[in-house]
């Protein structure tokens, strides 16, 4: 963990939070698109994970963009964060696949809210290849979105905005024309993602293709209430209704390997020995998951009362 001291605090909308760090300029220079960090809240609040902006020009310092809550105990928080207040941090980390094009493919990107964030490293580093890069960028309205006129400069980007308020365009239609040689990057809401997902599936789009992070999961009202067994230590715990296999492992002492807790990064993966398993990551395919020995703890859960 490391202490940095805010720089400079400024509202993108009503709703974005933007914060610069003091950093040197190795460290700020040494930041690969879709980096994020541990941000170290006080008291019972644990951490969060904020991913870094990475647009043209910025060489000391770390700026993130929140999306605030006004029910959130961690944007109340940051809410109150002043200039010259010190906060703690680890990191960086990054699980983003740094994806290109090959020749005669384009760069998809797309965007759902503050998932920009991590995709402005992308869209920066994309900017310098020669291939085709098109960015789909869904937002509320245009006064939540952020970085448009930033994102618009980028030289060799196609920039599409699409606003709740305004004319509606389906995933399905944008990516009608989805070929093989593409790459995709995107990030958002799991709804967003969820169905990127499906769309390609059905087109039969190799998940290896796609690079994405999403930056919330809903919790599951019918997970838990459920027993398993730890066949190493062979420890036997409960699951609880609305609570994590993953959580309930670190309550047991477990201490399982994780990062994400989102199902996406597959560090947290265990094997299964016996029992069925309801699948919610976004690692595997429908058809991966019917026969597939792994799960993921911090999102999938067992079918039924109990499982060994």
């Amino acid at each position: 963990m490391k202490t940095y001291t805010v720089q400079q605090l400024r509202l993108l909308s009503e709703q974005i939070l933007e914060i610069t760090l003091r950093a040197d300029h190795a460290e700020a220079a040494a930041l690969t698109p879709g980096s994020h960090y541990r941000w170290h809240l006080p008291g019972s609040l644990g951490y969060r994970c904020y991913s870094c902006v990475l647009l043209p020009g910025e060489t000391s310092a770390l700026k993130f963009a929140m999306r605030l809550s006004a029910v959130s105990e961690s944007s109340q928080w940051l809410s109150g964060l002043q200039e010259g207040d010190n906060v703690t941090l680890s990191g960086p980390f990054n699980h983003f696949p740094q994806l290109t094009a090959p020749a005669g493919g384009r760069n998809l990107v797309i965007a759902g809210g503050i998932g920009i964030t991590p995709l402005t490293g992308v869209l920066t580093r994309l900017s310098h290849t020669s291939q085709p890069t098109i960015c789909h960028y869904f937002a509320a309205c245009a006064t939540r979105a952020a970085y448009i006129s930033e994102l618009a400069a980028l030289p060799g980007i196609a920039l599409h905005t699409h606003y709740a308020d305004g004319p509606r365009i389906s995933l399905d239609t944008l990516l009608n024309d989805l070929q093989p040689q593409d790459r995709i990057h995107a990030c958002g809401p799991a709804r967003l993602l969820t169905a990127l997902l499906a769309c390609c599936d059905a087109r039969g789009f190799p998940r290896e293709h796609i690079a994405f992070e999403v930056f919330t999961v809903a919790a599951a009202a019918d997970a838990g209430g459920y027993e398993v067994e730890a066949t190493e230590s062979g420890v036997r715990l409960r699951v609880n209704a609305g609570q994590s296999l993953l959580e309930a492992l670190e309550e047991a002492g477990l201490e399982p390997l994780y990062d994400c807790r989102r199902g996406e990064c597959g560090i947290c993966a265990l094997e299964i020995v016996a029992g069925d398993v309801d699948h919610r990551d976004f690692i595997m395919t429908p058809q991966d998951a019917a026969t597939s020995t792994t799960l993921y703890p911090c999102v999938s859960h067992a079918k039924g009362p109990y499982s060994n």
